[in-house]
């Protein structure tokens, strides 16, 4: 089967890394979220949808929101910006599986 290109690149239209999915084709369309990436259709390690995902960014979020606002109070608003973000970042460095990134 002919190598699918985007914007003229061979291999574009591959995961990262450039393999290819095991019992996937390069054209084929996906039934369910990272079944291109060999992930399960539900339960643990499967892709969760859009709205799961911006649920969790906006949890995490306004979690850090929180506790920057918790150290500096309603005084300073660009250092709790600054700060939310530095706790943003940890949050996101601590609590994600590593183990589990291709």
């Amino acid at each position: 089967m002919a190598e699918r290109q985007v914007a003229g690149k061979p291999g574009a239209g591959r995961p990262a890394g450039g393999k290819q999915a095991p019992g996937t084709s390069a054209g084929a369309v996906s039934e369910y979220p990272g079944q291109r990436f060999g992930l399960p259709q539900s339960g643990p390690r499967s892709a969760g949808g859009v709205v799961r995902r911006l649920g969790a960014l906006m949890i995490d979020w306004v979690a850090a929101v929180l506790i920057a606002l918790a150290v500096f109070g309603d005084k300073n608003q660009a250092s709790v910006q600054y700060l939310a973000l530095a706790i943003f970042a940890a949050q996101i460095w601590l609590l994600t599986d590593r183990k589990s990134v291709v």
